[in-house]
This record gives C-alpha cells, sequence and structure tokens, in this order.
C-alpha cells in the first residue's frame, strides 16, 4: 500500500513546477501558474500596482540560482518609472 501511494505522489508531481526553498519544504505550483507569474511580472515591470504572484515569491527566495535570476522573480522593475520612447530612429 505505502508503494502504491509513493507511485502516486510521483505521478502527481510530474506536471507541477517544483521550486526549491532556501528554508522548509519545495514550493510546488500548477503549470498554469508560470503564465500568471509572467503576466504578473510584466504588469509589475510595466509600473502597474499589482501584488506579487505567489510563485515569484517562491522565485525570489528559491536555494537554486537559476529561480533567483529568472524574469518571474519579481527583481526586476523601470529605473524612473517610465518606459523609454522608441530610440530606433
Amino acid at each position: 500500500m505505502r508503494n502504491r501511494l509513493r507511485r502516486l505522489e510521483k505521478v502527481a508531481e510530474e506536471d507541477l513546477i517544483i521550486i526549491p526553498q532556501l528554508d522548509g519544504p519545495p514550493a510546488k505550483f500548477p503549470p498554469a501558474a508560470a503564465e500568471e507569474a509572467f503576466l504578473t511580472s510584466l504588469a509589475r515591470l510595466k509600473g502597474e500596482d499589482v501584488p506579487i504572484h505567489p510563485l515569484s515569491a517562491a522565485a525570489e527566495t528559491s536555494s537554486d540560482s537559476h529561480w533567483r535570476g529568472c524574469f518571474v522573480a519579481g527583481t526586476h522593475s523601470v529605473v524612473g518609472g517610465e518606459i523609454w520612447r522608441d530610440l530606433s530612429e
């Protein structure tokens, strides 16, 4: 019975995004959370006052440098609070 339960847990985790944490157990999210976190990070980058997504908060506190340095980690901002005009002319 114990082996069956472990197999079921392993199958269930295959579809999850697992982010290792410095303190405590890893944070686990469904695949749709990645898109939500990305869109939230874009909104925050544009200066919108939206709360940080839980996946982004987990990425910021991850023990894995890949997660801490990724875009959704929420550490990005626009300097000066405005988007630069098109300088391609």
